[in-house]
């Protein structure tokens, strides 16, 4: 009886480390963001940038671009589907402005990491 408690006993904790490494991984996995996006619950205000040039094109709706006054680096976003292209030179129209919507963390090719403001047009 007492190797079946001993038994019993390992079984039990065996499997509760199994589910507790789980759970531990899911937590992890979810918390993390592997494509390097943090979006906010809520956009900030405006900003005062009206035109940028597209440095990198990321992803269909993504790009890394440069405010053309200041030369903040900003991922510019839209839902609208249009495409992106190097070079192109993204003007903010009358009655809208960018918002920041979240930060966008990325390693560049020289291996530094950087930290910039995921922005989007939005009405005013």
């Amino acid at each position: 009886m007492d190797k079946m408690k001993k038994w019993l006993t390992f079984l039990i904790g065996f499997i509760s480390g199994i589910v507790f490494t789980f759970i531990v991984a899911l937590v992890i996995s979810s918390s993390s963001n592997s494509n390097g996006m943090t979006f906010f619950e809520q956009p900030a205000k405006c900003l005062i940038s009206r035109r940028f040039e597209v440095i990198q094109v990321i992803d269909n709706n993504y790009a890394l671009a440069q405010e053309s006054y200041d030369g903040l680096v900003v991922l510019i976003t839209n839902d609208n589907g249009e495409y992106y292209y190097d070079e192109q030179t993204i003007e903010v129209p009358v009655g809208q402005c960018v918002r920041q919507v979240g930060i966008y963390k990325y390693q560049t090719k020289i291996g530094i990491e950087k930290t910039v403001p995921i922005v989007k047009l939005m009405d005013e």
